[in-house]
């Protein structure tokens, strides 16, 4: 038993008459199978067994069609031929009624063809004329990203803060809070078009309200140089859509917000840091600590934001 292709969730019987052909532009690979079609020991005169086959051909819920078995030949489903199978397994029947509807087989053959797309001009993902576009890389969208900037604010309590002018002895009024304008970036990633089994449920629902463990390096595409602790993956949402084609799309979206704020040693303020005024040593925010049996932990917990962007089209 073989899949048709890698994203294919079913195994089929693969018949002996492989082909491989390669020419000048371009490399194509002809597979065929057999699809029984029969249900509870009868005909199914619904032919579910065709779509099943199909749907792993052409997966409603990604942009590309379905990918050839070995990942390492970047081939995709382009043709799939349907007929009666012939031989023993050859008995058909019309329908439930015995009348009209559409012919049913007891089992049928199918014939995928994969190849590389055509060569272009560059302008679907080839870098040039001898180099064949990409349908992984080309105009279809498979993310977007939107950056909102824009500021938070910070309570100060009474016994943090002083006038500026007169007796500087004179007290803040007990209960008096003001607050301290903290400047952000929200990031919103898209992903437009993506298989349902391709997100990573677990993951979003374990990271939601932890930050980012380590900083982010400079060249970081997303973050570049965000402080450890100043990233917060603030949680997702998944929106399922079905279209009059039958396709059935869903859109993933992820959002983190990044805190810009420094101390004054420059030192980056993340959200774990709490502000806490000390004369004495001039430190002006400090972690707060919560206590569990196993030691002292911060909160938000820190941790790797790898597993969101792990994404599979």
């Amino acid at each position: 038993m073989a899949k048709v292709t890698v994203e294919g969730t079913g195994n089929w019987e693969e018949l002996t008459d492989f082909k491989f052909k390669i020419d000048r532009k371009n490399i194509t690979l002809t597979r065929s199978f057999k699809i029984p079609n029969i249900d509870d020991g009868e005909i199914d005169t619904t032919n579910a067994a065709i779509f099943d086959f199909l749907g792993d051909c052409f997966p409603n819920n990604q942009i590309t069609p379905g990918r050839f078995i070995n990942t390492s030949f970047r081939a995709y489903v382009d043709t799939v031929d349907i007929v009666p199978f012939q031989g023993e397994e050859s008995r058909s029947i019309c329908g439930s009624d015995g009348e009209g509807d559409v012919a049913a087989y007891e089992a049928y053959k199918a014939t995928v063809s994969y190849a590389r797309l055509d060569y272009g001009d560059g302008g679907n993902g080839g870098e040039s004329e001898d180099e064949p576009d990409d349908p992984e890389t080309g105009n279809a969208e498979i993310a977007k990203i939107t950056r909102t900037f824009g500021t938070d604010t910070l309570l100060k309590p009474d016994w943090a803060m002083k006038w500026e002018t007169g007796d500087p002895n004179d007290p803040v009024p007990d209960g008096f809070l003001a607050t301290q304008v903290v400047p952000f970036i929200e990031y919103r990633i898209e992903y437009p078009r993506i298989r349902k089994s391709m997100v990573p449920e677990a993951k979003i629902a374990e990271l939601a309200g932890h930050v980012n463990k380590n900083k982010f390096s400079d060249t970081n595409k997303l973050f570049p140089g965000a402080d450890a602790e100043s990233v917060l993956f603030v949680g997702a949402d998944t929106t399922n859509t079905a279209h009059a084609t039958g396709e059935l799309r869903q859109t993933l979206g992820l959002t983190f917000r990044r805190r810009l704020l420094k101390n004054e040693a420059g030192e980056g303020i993340g959200w774990n840091h709490i502000y806490r005024p000390n004369p004495g040593s001039g430190k002006t925010w400090d972690r707060l600590l919560t206590e569990v049996p196993d030691g002292d932990t911060s909160y938000p917990l820190a941790n790797s934001f790898y597993p969101l962007f792990n994404i599979k089209f």
